[in-house]
């Protein structure tokens, strides 16, 4: 069985941690990998380190799991993503500015085809490879990691699974010993399905939408 797999090595050249790809692409889905299930997190000394690495990027859960196990620093390795297309738009930069501001965290990526990048809890790029092989560094502040006071006291209040009840909320992957089943796990048939709803609730609900509709019209 494959994994699509990271690993974390200490400063003792020893292998520390490893995470498992959870989200994966249609490839790796056409050639048998399977996805991980879980979102680890490693204590290095001077801070927590969440992992993440190539689509997983792409969904806020892998952003937002770790720091709240304690992850300080989330570090990405994907493919690419980063450089400008056609339009002059940079989608994956874009995503990793917004996910290390969502969650208040440090985020560093090392991209294979595209520019790696540091970036702060306040969505700034500290360090940029500017798509250039090589190493750099950035020196970060942990002790600034929640930049924003209400960030915090909401995070204490709300919990962060907690996911609205709705006619189009998806259904919640079932585990099976620790592990995703297979049935839940396969990307086209539950990752987009939607909860079932009677056609009761779908005309209740088109129908509240319709009176807020008329009712912005009217006040416009």
């Amino acid at each position: 069985m494959a994994y699509n797999t990271v690993a974390l090595i200490n400063r003792q050249h020893n292998l520390a941690c490893t995470y498992r790809e959870v989200h994966l692409s249609r490839e790796e889905w056409k050639e048998g990998v399977r996805p991980g299930d879980e979102y680890p997190v490693f204590d290095t000394g001077f801070g927590c380190v969440g992992m993440q690495t190539c689509c997983d990027g792409f969904f806020p859960q892998s952003t937002a799991i770790p720091p709240g196990k304690g992850a300080e620093v989330i570090v990405a390795s994907t493919w690419g993503d980063t450089l400008p297309d056609a339009d002059g738009k940079v989608s994956g930069e874009t995503v990793f500015r917004a996910r290390a501001r969502d969650n208040g965290v440090y985020l560093a990526s090392a991209v294979y085809d595209g520019n790696s990048l540091v970036i702060d809890p306040m969505d700034r790029i500290l360090a940029l490879d500017a798509g250039k092989t090589g190493v750099f560094w950035a020196e970060v502040d942990l002790s600034k990691r929640e930049c924003l006071d209400w960030v915090g006291y909401w995070r204490s209040i709300g919990p962060r699974d907690r996911v609205p009840k709705g006619p189009w909320t998806p259904p919640r992957p079932t585990r099976r010993r620790g592990t995703l089943s297979s049935s839940s796990c396969h990307p086209f048939r539950t990752r987009y399905r939607v909860s079932r709803a009677t056609a009761t609730e779908r005309l209740r609900n088109a129908a509240v939408w319709i009176d807020r509709l008329s009712l912005m019209y009217l006040r416009s």
